[in-house]
């Protein structure tokens, strides 16, 4: 009994030890690649202005200063697909998509050709701007190929308002839940795997006993015969 219960502590030990070391790791390496860093808005100029949402995954076009004016008859573009900083030019794709994953308003979409496709917005001159490109004219009005960003990694580097302490103290804390459950998990795998290898032993100690019983019984019956065979 004494013996079981040191395995089992044995065994949540090692996974513990294992867990613990897995998102030690982690936590580092997301820190180490600021990971941390979630920014929240940056300015382009001050007409435009770009905002990630609060599920953190979909970045906004506003137009206006800080969102409060319209611009085409359209208050934002939703999703900003991908996006760039070429010279004194941000540039980026829309694919006409709202953040909820419905068509933006058609109508508007459609007269004023602002939301979908290819763009550029000069950082210093507010006049030059232009939607619904295509990749030709990017192509044209840049001399070849831009080197796009995902939208939020983009924010993330050019942008500003991460907390990046309460960050840093996020991914810490989910690192520390995510350490606490797999060390369970992997406390249970192990279990498994020392009840299989056991059951594993037992079969073949079964399977080498009952050979040497039926050798036994073969000789044992072999030697009888040749002994009645005698007398």
């Amino acid at each position: 009994m004494k013996k079981r219960k040191n395995n089992q502590l044995y065994l949540f030990v090692i996974s513990a030890t294992i867990s613990y070391v897995i998102f030690s790791l982690i936590c580092i390496h997301s820190i180490r690649t600021e990971k941390y860093v979630q920014n929240t808005y940056m300015k382009i100029n001050d007409t435009y202005d770009l905002y990630r949402t609060e599920n953190d995954n979909k970045i906004i076009l506003y137009f206006g200063s800080r969102g409060f004016g319209e611009h085409r008859g359209v208050p934002s573009c939703d999703n900003i697909k991908e996006i760039a900083m070429n010279g004194e030019y941000i540039v980026g794709f829309l694919p006409g998509t709202s953040e909820s994953g419905y068509r933006d308003d058609i109508k508007e979409i459609e007269n004023k050709k602002a939301c979908r496709g290819y763009f550029y917005i000069n950082m210093y001159k507010e006049n030059d701007e232009k939607f619904n490109l295509t990749d030709i004219d990017m192509e044209i009005k840049f001399n070849g190929k831009i080197k796009y960003m995902n939208s939020i990694d983009f924010i993330n580097t050019f942008g500003e308002g991460s907390d990046d302490l309460m960050n840093i103290e996020g991914i810490i804390f989910i690192n520390s839940v995510h350490g606490i459950k797999w060390t369970f998990f992997i406390y249970i795998f192990l279990n498994i795997a020392t009840y299989i290898e056991k059951l594993k032993k037992n079969l073949d100690r079964k399977r080498i006993k009952n050979s040497f019983k039926k050798r036994y019984s073969r000789y044992s019956r072999l030697y009888n015969s040749r002994k009645r065979r005698k007398m």
